[in-house]
């Protein structure tokens, strides 16, 4: 499956978006980065959820959710959840899961 140069779309902060960035350098999936500034209030109505971070596909194509967008990146390269060994990847998820738990403890005041 060839996969088109993908673009992340975040803000300049360290919460959500750290977690695909990291993903998508540790791959060999061809991305790029678009922070944005100002241009968010005028992009924000056209999102699915009117959150970031989106992972654009095409000019039409896009994923939303850090999730979702770690799980496409596991999906297209499969080496990025194990390489199909199911011990591999059932670790991979829980420590996705367990760093978004802590994400929200620490950043949303949320006790778990």
């Amino acid at each position: 499956m060839k996969v088109p140069t993908l673009s992340l779309q975040y803000f300049p902060l360290w919460a959500k978006g750290p977690g695909p960035a990291l993903a998508l350098s540790h791959s060999t999936l061809p991305w790029s980065c678009e922070i944005l500034y100002k241009s968010w209030p005028k992009l924000k109505p056209t999102t699915d959820f009117s959150k970031l971070p989106i992972l654009r596909l095409s000019p039409t194509s896009t994923i939303s959710h850090e999730l979702a967008i770690l799980s496409y990146i596991s999906k297209v390269e499969p080496e990025m959840s194990g390489g199909g060994n199911v011990e591999d990847w059932s670790t991979s998820m829980q420590l996705m899961c367990e760093v978004r738990g802590f994400r929200v403890a620490v950043f949303e005041g949320v006790v778990i």
